[in-house]
């Protein structure tokens, strides 16, 4: 048996209705894991995103970009690798506004989209940038 221990994780939840997906904040041994877990239909679809600490904290400073009314800097839509999409939303009935978070792998079957208020985007960002700043264990 191998046990994993982390030193810290972040659980946040979206703002559907239905609270089907979660994002986790997870710091490792030099790397942040970004899980994002779906379970609003009939299987349970886990995503795992490895970020190194520049990828981290570049997501962490485009929520805060969308947060202040900015544009965020995000990667073009031709972008050939798998990357993450930072994006001012809203919602209708009630009306709300938030951020979403949306993985661009390619694959529009397995990518996702994560919609959070605006005060759960400062705390991811806030977990992002906390555990980019860690430094790896010797």
């Amino acid at each position: 048996m191998n046990i994993t221990r982390t030193r810290h994780c972040s659980v946040f939840r979206s703002w559907d209705r239905d609270g089907g997906t979660t994002l986790q904040v997870i710091q490792q041994e030099g790397v942040v894991l970004l899980q994002h877990i779906d379970n609003r239909f009939m299987e349970t679809d886990l995503t795992i995103l490895q970020l190194d600490a520049a990828e981290a904290q570049s997501v962490a400073e485009r929520i805060h970009k969308v947060l202040r009314g900015e544009r965020a800097g995000n990667p073009d839509d031709d972008h050939a690798e798998p990357h993450l999409k930072v994006v001012f939303t809203t919602d209708g009935d009630p009306y709300r506004e938030g951020v979403r978070l949306s993985l661009c792998a390619g694959n529009w079957d397995r990518d996702f989209d994560f919609t959070m208020t605006q005060e759960t985007a400062v705390d991811v960002a806030k977990a992002l940038s906390s555990a980019s700043n860690q430094p790896a264990a010797a």
